[in-house]
């Protein structure tokens, strides 16, 4: 099983960030489920199987229909929207004007809008945050703790009214 599911999940498309930063090949026990809070246990699952609400994702599930009604492509619906402008839309097309996909490396790395998330990480965590390729050790030992508060602030800055849902319950 263990083989099967390596080779799977390595030609996902849905899962080229949970391939980043989960480097074992074999299905074992994850140290960020030690976490006792729910809310940063459940960022931190949510970032790593990519079962988020950023555009990224959104946009993949669009019809073709949906799309063709809001007259836009699935690469406009993927955008930061923080990043790329509505204005931007008449000439996305053209060569120069690039569109930023709402992905975990955009939002994590790069987007202004959370600039003071990330400035407020602890040096030592955002040394490895800021380096695409150590990710995968914000998800162990000493840095989980640390990115499981970030990333919880950083899911409410995204999605305020996910916060008021879960009062109503």
């Amino acid at each position: 099983f263990d083989h099967i599911w390596h080779t799977q999940r390595l030609v996902s498309s849905k899962l080229g960030y949970y391939n980043q930063v989960n480097k074992s090949e074999k299905i074992a026990f994850q140290t960020f489920l030690n976490i006792k809070n729910h809310k940063q246990r459940k960022s931190v699952m949510q970032l790593r199987s990519s079962s988020h609400r950023l555009n990224r994702e959104i946009g993949r599930y669009k019809t073709e229909k949906e799309l063709a009604k809001q007259q836009i492509t699935r690469q406009w619906a993927m955008r930061c929207e923080f990043c790329t402008l509505d204005a931007a839309l008449p000439s996305f097309h053209l060569p120069f004007c690039e569109i930023l996909p709402e992905d975990e490396h955009h939002v994590l790395i790069t987007c202004h809008r959370y600039h003071v998330c990330r400035s407020n990480l602890q040096p030592d965590t955002k040394f490895f945050f800021l380096r695409n390729e150590d990710h995968y050790l914000l998800f162990e030992g000493q840095y989980i703790q640390t990115f499981s508060q970030f990333l919880t602030k950083f899911f409410a800055i995204r999605s305020p009214w996910s916060k008021s849902k879960s009062k109503k319950r």
